[in-house]
């Protein structure tokens, strides 16, 4: 998929605490960055996800969604904040 898309870079994001230090969660997507890393050249650059979720939330509110239907949709939303957000740092 990636060559097919030629993906330059991959951007996971990184689920450390609020106070932004890691948790368990922290860790096991570490492990996955560095699984992906031994399976790709791509460069991949793990991103801050701190409150993406909420905001996601608050996004879909404004786009008229009930929360039943919102999370459906809330993984999808964070994501796109996420990618939002390094593209925005660039």
């Amino acid at each position: 998929i990636t060559r097919q898309r030629q993906v330059g870079e991959l951007v996971v994001g990184l689920p450390v605490n609020t106070a932004g230090a890691d948790s368990s969660k922290t860790v096991q997507v570490r492990e996955f960055i560095k699984a992906l890393k031994m399976r790709t050249t791509i460069p991949v650059k793990p991103w801050d996800e701190r409150f993406t979720t909420c905001e996601a939330g608050e996004e879909l509110k404004k786009l008229g969604l009930n929360s039943r239907t919102s999370k459906k949709f809330i993984d999808m939303m964070a994501a796109t904040l996420i990618l939002r957000s390094y593209l925005e740092s660039l």
